[in-house]
């Protein structure tokens, strides 16, 4: 199957949900499927990923207009490749308004580009803006992520109750659970130059055996979530119907 270049925005409403942990296993694992990933950090500065990636990520202040087009013409103008977008929760609004001013998303599809969003959230709530600023877009897939680190009750009471669905606005929804950090793991985890690429090729020696096999579980059990989100943006675009 072919592979299309991707934007991936990792997003959320709210500070704190484990957002810019995820997008760096986004980059993490692009990286390990012999991609070539570019992650663009919004957060104020020192920033939450881009330290992380210094080679392949750009800090911007999505909050000016010269950092609006500083990301957006910086896609457009590269050759094809896959982009992360780690998106402050402060600019979620404004992010999605942009692209539709400036018709950004007909110009990814020229290009051949797939673009799929992953919202990170504490509760299994439909997220109502999310779906307000994604139905105006033609955004491919739509990825709702638990962080089971803040929501272990919440997600204990679904006992298997589906979540309600989406109207008709997007062309693929799916849901995931994001697995505990151990705090240990958590700490190695938010200290650069740590990767998680690196631990799966063996590179990152860092730790005791204890903490390597926490951190191989936790792998072991988002990395197939990841894939599939991955591979859906591979797929050939297909055109969601819109309620009338």
């Amino acid at each position: 199957m072919e592979r299309r270049p991707k934007v991936i925005v990792v997003c959320s409403d709210r500070t704190r949900t484990g957002k810019s942990l995820l997008a760096r296993l986004f980059v993490d694992y692009l990286l390990l499927a012999w991609r070539d990933p570019f992650l663009f950090d919004t957060s104020p500065p020192p920033g939450d990923s881009a330290r992380f990636y210094p080679e392949r990520s750009l800090q911007v202040d999505h909050s000016s207009t010269r950092g609006q087009m500083a990301l957006f013409d910086t896609i457009l103008a590269s050759p094809p490749r896959d982009f992360v977008i780690d998106l402050a929760a402060a600019q979620l609004e404004r992010f999605f308004d942009t692209m539709a001013e400036i018709s950004f998303l007909e110009e990814l599809e020229e290009r051949g580009y797939a673009m799929g969003v992953v919202y990170i959230s504490d509760t299994d709530d439909r997220p109502l803006e999310l779906e307000r600023l994604a139905g105006s877009l033609p955004v491919e897939t739509v990825t709702i992520v638990l962080n089971e680190g803040l929501t272990p009750f919440a997600l204990a009471s679904q006992g298997g109750r589906r979540p309600p669905p989406w109207p008709a606005m997007v062309a693929d929804v799916s849901r995931f659970v994001l697995p505990a950090l151990d705090p240990d793991v958590a700490r190695e985890a938010s200290a650069a130059p740590f990767s998680f690429a690196g631990v799966v090729e063996g590179w990152m020696r860092r730790f005791d055996d204890a903490t390597l096999l926490k951190l191989r579980g936790f792998l072991i059990r988002v990395v197939p979530s990841i894939r599939k989100v991955v591979d859906r943006l591979d797929q050939p675009r297909v055109v969601a119907q819109r309620a009338t």
